[in-house]
């Protein structure tokens, strides 16, 4: 959520041991997101790569950021967006399939995601 992002960032900021709460919650929502994947391999696939790729290399800047002692506050930002991003593209995708009507149907049947294979 929002307020979660908002935290935790926050507590990235302060440092200490709760700094690394955000890297963690990205890592999660991506380990999360690659799951629900794998079980529709047929699903925009080409968006699933995107989003790992997205967070791995948010995952890298926010780490790096963390072990070095005086990093670029716009590229800490930066890995902030990019984590954000990855994290919210898996139910974008989802949410926004219901156009497609490869997918789902029509807009007005509104079933986001992959279809489940049973009437």
């Amino acid at each position: 959520s929002a307020l979660g992002i908002v935290m935790f960032w926050r507590a990235y900021q302060r440092g200490g041991r709760a700094a690394w709460t955000l890297p963690i919650a990205i890592a999660a929502q991506l380990a999360w997101s690659a799951w629900l994947w794998s079980h529709y391999p047929n699903f925009l696939a080409w968006a699933r790569w995107g989003t790992l790729a997205l967070g791995v290399l948010a995952l890298v800047v926010l780490i790096l950021a963390r072990v070095l002692k005086s990093p670029s506050s716009t590229l800490v930002q930066a890995g902030l967006v990019v984590g954000v991003v990855a994290m919210l593209a898996a139910p974008a995708t989802y949410a926004v399939s219901v156009l497609d009507s490869d997918y789902s149907g029509s807009s007005f049947d509104a079933n986001a995601g992959p279809a489940s294979g049973s009437a």
